[in-house]
C-alpha cells in the first residue's frame, strides 16, 4: 500500500487524536451515525476461529480489543498504539487477556511470526508510511495469519468520493462539536487522512500484494469498507 501514508501530516494527525483522548468513543459514534461499533463486530465475526494471539493495530480506547474478546474469548490481545494516553484507557479492557504497548506501525515492537491475526480499525491510514506498515504487518503475522481492516473508505467514482470527502471535511467537525464541543471539531483532521487514502479499487489491489484470499465487504453505501485477508504463505 505505498500508495498511502501521512508523511508530514503524521504529527498533525497525531496531535489531534492525542486531543480527543477521553472523548473518542463518543466522537466516533456521532461521526459514524452510530455505525462504528456495528461495523468492527461486522468485521470479526465468525473470523477469530483459531485465533490464540490477536494484535489490535492502532487499538485507541481499546473498543475493538473489547468487540474481540467478545468474538473469541479464549484470546489474548496485544494492544498497540503510539499514544500513551490511549493505552492507558484500553488497557482496563480485560486486563488477564490484554497486553498493551506502545509502537508505530512501521516498526512494531513484535517478532516475527507473533500473531495469528491482526484487527485495525480506523487506524492503517494514520501509517507514516503505508509500505513500511504493511511490510512489518505482514512480517509480524505467522504464515497464513489474517488481517482483518476496518475503515473509511474512497469510492472509485470521483464525483461519489468527493462527496464523501465533503461529509469528513465540513460534515464531521459539526457532529464532533455537538458530540464533544471544541475537541471534537478536532475530527477535522481525518480529512488529512482520506485525501491521502487509496481509491477502493487501488487500495484492494495494493493488499494483494501482501496478502490472498482478499475477500472485501462494502458498508455505510460505500463510505466504509470492512477487508479480510490471508497472508501469502511465500511471503
Amino acid at each position: 500500500m505505498s500508495g498511502f501514508g501521512l508523511r508530514e501530516d503524521w504529527r498533525r494527525v497525531l496531535d489531534a487524536l492525542e486531543d480527543l483522548v477521553g472523548v473518542y468513543g463518543r466522537v466516533n459514534r456521532w461521526i459514524s451515525l452510530g455505525m462504528d461499533v456495528k461495523l468492527r463486530r461486522d468485521a470479526v465475526a465468525g473470523a477469530l476461529v483459531g485465533s490464540k494471539i490477536v494484535l489490535d493495530a492502532g487499538c485507541g480506547d481499546g473498543i475493538f480489543t473489547e468487540i474481540a474478546l467478545e468474538e473469541n474469548n479464549e484470546i489474548d490481545v496485544i494492544m498497540l498504539d503510539v499514544l500513551q494516553a490511549m493505552l492507558a484507557r484500553a488497557k482496563q479492557v480485560s486486563p488477564a487477556q490484554t497486553h498493551p504497548i506502545q509502537g508505530v506501525f512501521e516498526h512494531l515492537p513484535l517478532r516475527m511470526d507473533a500473531i495469528n491475526t491482526i484487527i485495525a480499525a480506523f487506524a492503517v491510514r494514520d501509517s507514516v508510511d503505508g509500505e513500511d506498515a504493511m511490510r512489518e504487518l505482514t512480517r509480524a503475522l505467522k504464515r497464513d495469519g489474517q488481517l482483518i481492516v476496518c475503515d473509511i473508505a474512497k469510492p472509485d467514482n470521483k464525483l461519489y468520493a468527493a462527496l464523501i470527502g465533503f461529509y469528513w471535511r465540513f460534515i464531521a467537525p459539526i457532529l464532533g462539536l455537538i458530540a464533544a464541543g471544541k475537541k471534537g471539531i478536532r475530527v477535522a483532521a481525518i480529512m488529512p487522512t482520506y485525501r491521502r487514502w487509496p481509491r477502493r479499487a487501488q487500495l484492494i489491489a495494493e493488499l494483494r500484494r501482501w496478502f490472498e484470499d482478499v475477500a472485501v465487504m462494502d458498508r455505510l453505501l460505500g463510505g466504509a469498507i470492512i477487508m479480510r485477508a490471508r497472508r501469502k504463505r511465500e511471503c
